[in-house]
Order: C-alpha cells, then structure tokens, then sequence
C-alpha cells in the first residue's frame, strides 16, 4: 500500500545510511576482489565513506547521525534532550524509555567492538555466488583498532542470530582493516584461504569493472554474465511464452525474438557493471563491459561512438524542449576502453530530471504532489501493457489447489463501450467445479491505488483458487491505477465490477444472494468505501443490502490530510521497515530483533491518487461515511503492519461499534501487510480459516 512521494533522489540514498555514521573524506584501497572467488556471480560495492562525505552538509543526515553520537556517549541527560529536539515521538512514535533502551543498545554495540566502527568504514562489498547451495559474503573494509571479535560476536549472538556455530553462519577479523560475514563456514574458510593473494581469482576485467565502480556510491557487478543470462532467458521463454501460448503474437514478436537476441548479443561478453553516484548537481552514470576478446570491445567502442555522434546531431534539430539538453548529456560522455574491459560515463544534471518530470508530454512522470486526470500515451504502451499483464500470469507463487477441483474464467470483460480500459476493465473467476447455488466474493487486489493487478505472479490469483476449492466463487478485477485516473476513479470500477457480479455470477452457478467483499490494502480502502458510501453502489444500480459482507486485510480507513511525519528503518508504529512489506506466506516474524535509529521523512503518501484537497480526502475515507445499516465488517489486521495501518484498525472498528454495526475486528500474529493476504491458501491459516467461517456461515 503504502508509497513515498516528495522524496528527493537524495533522501532516497539515504536507505544506504541507516546501520552506518559519518566518516571523513579519506579513501583506503580495497582488498574485497582478492577475497572472493572465481564462482562469484554477483558483486555490489557500497562506497561508504564517499557517500556520507558528499552527503555530510545534510541536515536530515547529521540529525540522524546525531542519535548514533549521543548513543555511543551513554549520557542520559543529553540523550533525553535529543529526544525532544528531534521530535523522536513524533517521527518514530517511541516513548523516552523505549528511546533510553534502544541508545543503551547501540551503546553496547560500540563496547563490543571496543572503537567507534561507524567512523571507520570505507568500503562494504557484498559477493553473491548462485546455485544449490549458493554462497553470501558481507566484506567490510576500514580501520578497526583490535582483531578480538569475541565480545562482537557476543553482542550478536544475544540480538540477533547465533553466528560461529557449527555450520551457520561466520563473522571473522581477517586483520585490523577487513571484517568478514559469511552465511556458513564453508565460504568463510574459502575466503580465508585467499587472504594475502596479490591477484585474487576474478578475472581481471571483473577486477577492472569492480575498480572503477569504487568511485561511486553504489556498483554491482554481474559475473558469467552468459549462463546468468542463459537462465533468466530460459525463464522468459518457458515462463512467459508458456503462459501466454507459443502461439500468442506477443511470444512470436517480442518474447522469442527478444530472448534470442540478448542470447546472441552476451555469447561475447564476460561481465557487466552498473554505478552510481548522486552528487549535488547531477547524477553520475558508469556503464561498464567487459567483453571476451578484445576486438568485440573495440567494436562496441566504435559502436557507441557513431550512435553518440548520430544520436546528438538528430537531437540537435528536433523541436522539443528535452531534445537539447539531451544531446548535451550525450555529447559529455566519456567512453574508454582498455583491452576487452569498455566503460561509459554519463552525467546527468538534476535540472535535466526535473525537465523531464515537469515536461507535460511525457506525463507518465507526474509531479508527486500532483494527482494527475490522465496520462498521455506513448508509443508502444499498449503493446507493453500487454506484455505486463502477461508477465504477471506467469504462476511463481502457487497455491497447491490441483486445477481438477476447480474451474478458472479469466480475461472477462465487466466494463465495455467508450472510455473503457482494455486492461484494467477485466476480471477473472475462481469457480468451485461442478456445484451450485456457491456464495460468491469479489476480492480486489492492493498495490497503493498507483501499482498491482488481480494476478500478481500467482499470489492473489492463489487466494482466489483456494477459495474456489473450499466451495466459494472468486472474482478479482482489476481497475484503472494512478496517475491514470484519479479518486474517485478506482472505486468506480470497482463499483462497475461488482455490479457486473451481481448480473452475472449466476449465470456461473453464484447465489448472488450471498455475495460478499474481500480487499487488501488499497483493496480494502476501496470495498470499505464502496460499502460505507452508497452512492457508488447506488450508480450501478445496488444499494449496501446487496452486499452480504465484508472483509478487509490491512486496509486504510482514514485518508489523512498534509504529509505524514514518519522515518525509515529504526523502530517505532510510524516505522517503515523492509520487513514489513515482503510478500511472503507463512510467519513473517521482524528480520531483526532492534531496529537502530531511521532516517526522518515526511512523505505524501496519498496525493497522487486523491489529490490535496482535505475535503476530498475525507470524502474519500471510509470512516467518514459509516452508518448504522452497514453490512457486517470483518476486520484482519497483521502484528506486523505497515506505519499507521494498526491504529487505524483500531478507529474503524471501534467506529463500526458506535454505530451499532457488526463488526469483528481480527489481529493475526506473526504476519506482515502482505503476508496477511497471501498466507490465506490452507484451511489451517488463521486468516484463510476466518474468511471461511465469515463467507459460509
């Protein structure tokens, strides 16, 4: 659901400073590429103390990496005095004991390493090797003033994981300037057995790639890169041709002939790099290859040097306001080549971003503060919608329903004539096989009204089959997104498919009769609104007594007016942590057991989709409209939720009773926003078991 807006590319960068401090502008050379072997297929390079040199003059990085100084000094006074001046309740939402303990932690992580670590990084480089079993290794490299890690390994072992036991996962001090994570011993002994090597066993091109990318704030590098490609590929091909149909003009056209040549096109190359630097005035590009032979590199030179050069004149004498500075961008890159190792750099000044952003022909990049009407098309964006909403057929996520108990309908149109989407206006069904008279949901996906649809690689088509297979028709539309349109333009269509259900569910076996509302997240904003405020019902033709129930997961109740205060990383209800959005099933117990301090944001979560009106946005919000003769609410919220989503939970509920509705509200351990939904596939799973009693009761 949730989204961040009026975030600058600079605020972005700082998700790469939340476990690290400040340190001075001075460089160490890397020993990283000699440490890791020859297998290594992925490498990234975060230039630690580079970034947080050029970042040193930001407010919001100093006022971050003040709570690490106050901590690490352990006076309790000072520290109570930085908890009101940076309003850590409000941005985090802790009280002054939890901020005390959380101080206290990063105070013992100081001790255990008996320096201030978070002056001395300069470089982390993390080395992934793929296959069954792959390898992870986490290089750390900078100054550290004592090799005996046993009080650090202490400190981890008691917060966050055991670590030197048996075969799990090695932290080592391979000497006072490089700190070594492994994720077994096997890899630890691997890498300590390099210690000391002059040449390592990359090659050297990747050597060279891994060099230049150094220079910048963030590089990876992408090793073998012919059997990676080969596989992703063979993905593309079996996965998405086969979803779709060999015989579908989208594999004939794009798919096959696409595979085919980037097979072709990497038979040549060895590596591939990608860096970046965000700098006060620009942002830097490096592009780097590093081909097999020499004169394939020479080749791709001359290449880029006529493309440039033909490229920058065509530019030239084109009317439009981003074709100058473009051909400018062009004309500054800088190409090198040395043996078979090709690097391209390109500067990209921010004023040329906010262009591009600002420029109305190319709507598709709206402002984020501005909720646009409609978005202008462009050349080849139906064909890669299509090619999308394939992508997202292809079943990576399945649910273990065997496809004999159940019937699938898929691509129907609930929404035709003028002004209709020809993607979004769809929906698929999820029938149980062979019976009749069956209760009938319509679930309706998430996404933050701006992303998503119905099918999501399988992991809401999954919910939809399992309840086909425990006796309950499902219906997941999809709607226009934003900035496409604009509320109340996704709860129109939802409106449009609904009625389209109760017209045609019938016709399937459905007892409309028994026809509920299932959303998740922005989902469930909008069945919460649909069923609160009749006058969408209403303009298709039902009213509130059409609908026999309703449940959301994670849902948004309230459309807040203004920014909302939050950080990322750290700890606290307006805490937005990685964890808490990953899509996964089962248990989804926080990653870490602390969070350290987060970096403050004020984020404009719901201007592109509903504007900045206040009064549209609590038109907008379900809690505004609820009645007394709503149908009955049930209400599924994770221990694990994203900032806000919790309380909000709360006030809907809490609501809901006041006016004397029925309403149950559920809280489900051990599940984040997402695993909430996507957990619900087997009648043992809490929410999955709730869903079934509230539907066939």
């Amino acid at each position: 659901m949730l989204r961040i807006h009026r975030v600058t590319l600079i605020r972005i960068q700082l998700l790469t400073a939340v476990l690290i401090g400040f340190c001075g502008p001075a460089w160490a050379v890397s020993q990283a590429d000699k440490l890791l072997s020859a297998e290594t297929d992925v490498i990234a390079t975060f230039n630690v103390r580079e970034l947080l040199h050029d970042y040193r003059d930001i407010p919001s990085i100093q006022r971050y990496l003040d709570q690490w100084r106050l901590a690490a000094k352990g006076d309790e006074q000072q520290l109570l005095k930085s908890y009101e001046l940076l309003e850590i309740r409000r941005f985090e939402g802790i009280s002054r004991k939890e901020f005390l303990e959380r101080a206290g932690m990063i105070k013992a992580a100081f001790d255990a390493f008996g320096n201030d670590p978070f002056e001395d990084i300069d470089l982390i480089t993390v080395g992934y090797v793929a296959g069954d079993p792959g390898s992870l290794a986490i290089i750390v490299e900078g100054r550290f003033k004592q090799r005996d890690i046993v009080p650090l390994e202490q400190f981890i072992q008691e917060h966050f994981f055991s670590v030197n036991q048996g075969d799990g996962p090695s932290l080592g001090m391979l000497d006072n300037k490089t700190l070594v994570f492994a994720n077994n011993r096997k890899t630890m002994e691997s890498i300590r057995t390099r210690v000391g090597e002059k040449k390592g066993e990359l090659p050297a091109g990747v050597q060279a790639l891994l060099e230049g990318g150094r220079n910048k704030h963030f590089s990876v590098v992408v090793n073998h890169l012919e059997s990676n490609v080969q596989r992703g590929m063979k993905f593309a091909r079996d996965g998405l041709a086969g979803s779709i149909g060999i015989d579908h003009a989208i594999s004939k056209f794009i798919v096959g002939p696409g595979t085919d040549w980037v097979k072709s096109s990497v038979t040549e190359m060895a590596a591939v790099s990608f860096s970046i630097s965000v700098r006060d005035d620009e942002l830097q590009l490096e592009f780097g290859l590093d081909a097999k032979e020499a004169e394939r590199a020479d080749d791709l030179r001359k290449l880029i040097d006529i493309g440039s050069f033909l490229g920058v004149q065509t530019l030239k004498v084109i009317d439009h306001a981003l074709a100058r500075p473009l051909a400018d961008i062009l004309g500054h890159q800088q190409v090198s080549l040395n043996g078979m190792t090709l690097i391209v750099h390109i500067d990209v000044p921010h004023k040329f971003i906010a262009q591009v952003r600002q420029n109305p022909s190319l709507d598709v990049f709206p402002d984020s503060h501005k909720a646009s009407a409609k978005i202008n098309p462009f050349p080849g964006q139906e064909e890669l919608q299509s090619l999308a909403w394939q992508a997202t057929s292809i079943p990576l996520w399945k649910s273990g329903v065997a496809s004999g108990e159940i019937e699938e309908v898929r691509d129907v149109p609930y929404k035709t004539g003028p002004g209709t989407d020809s993607f979004r206006h769809r929906l698929d069904m999820y029938l149980p096989r062979n019976k009749k008279d069956f209760p009938i949901v319509v679930l309706v996906h998430g996404g933050g009204w701006d992303t998503g649809d119905n099918r999501c690689s399988g992991l809401y088509s999954s919910v939809g089959q399992f309840l086909a297979s425990q006796g309950i028709g499902a219906v997941l539309p999809n709607y226009r997104l934003s900035p496409q349109v604009k509320h109340p333009g996704h709860v129109k269509d939802v409106a449009s498919a609904v009625a389209w259900t109760k017209s045609h569910a019938g016709q399937y076996g459905g007892n409309t009769r028994r026809l509920h509302l299932i959303g998740h997240s922005a989902g469930a904003h909008l069945v919460a609104l649909l069923t609160a405020d009749e006058s969408y019902l209403k303009a298709e033709g039902m009213n509130g007594g059409d609908i026999k129930g309703v449940i959301t997961f994670s849902g948004v109740y309230r459309i807040s007016a203004g920014l909302m205060d939050g950080a990322l990383g750290c700890s606290g209800p307006r805490a937005l942590r990685f964890e808490q959005m990953l899509p996964l099933r089962g248990e989804s117990d926080p990653v870490w057991k602390w969070h350290p301090p987060g970096v403050h944001v004020a984020a404009d979560i719901f201007g592109p989709a509903f504007g900045d009106s206040s009064e549209q946005r609590a038109e907008a919000s379900p809690i505004t409209h609820v009645r007394r003769d709503m149908p009955p609410f049930l209400i599924l919220s994770p221990e694990y939720d994203l900032p806000s989503l919790g309380p909000l939970a709360d006030e809907f509920h809490a609501t809901l009773r006041e006016k004397g509705c029925d309403v149950r509200l559920l809280r489900v351990p051990k599940r984040n926003h997402n695993s909430l939904m996507f957990s619900a596939i087997t009648p043992q799973d809490p929410a999955a078991r709730a869903i079934l009693d509230f539907v066939l009761k």
